[in-house]
């Protein structure tokens, strides 16, 4: 399956903060729609983890779940994703002023050597 430009902004943030909480990427993510089900697409995928922490209430200890971070099959997708959005930025300089640019070159070259 693959994974859409706002699920790459949903692991770009937790390689850059782990163990963040449903709150805090959604309010860093505010124009990403449906963060929950985009984060439980992504942990179904095995691209984030959720960490489990401890809490206390009422003299007990409570697990927690809600806490996610990146996982190692999630940094190479979002690795992927960054070389391959680099390259096509190269292949767009390239097309689009470098070659133009030797067409032109070459075109007046053979014109003055033509005439």
């Amino acid at each position: 399956m693959e994974i859409e430009k706002n699920d790459y902004k949903i692991l770009n943030y937790l390689e850059h903060n782990p163990n963040s909480n449903l709150e805090q990427i959604e309010k860093s993510l505010k124009n990403v729609k449906s963060i929950k089900d985009r984060i439980k697409s992504l942990h179904e995928l095995n691209l984030i983890v959720t960490n489990f922490g401890e809490t206390s209430m009422f003299g007990h200890k409570l697990t927690t779940n809600d806490n996610f971070a990146i996982s190692n099959p999630g940094k190479i997708k979002l690795q992927d994703y960054k070389i391959e959005k680099k390259w096509n930025a190269i292949k767009t300089f390239i097309f689009s002023f470098i070659l133009p640019v030797i067409v032109a070159i070459i075109t007046s070259l053979i014109t003055n050597l033509i005439n």
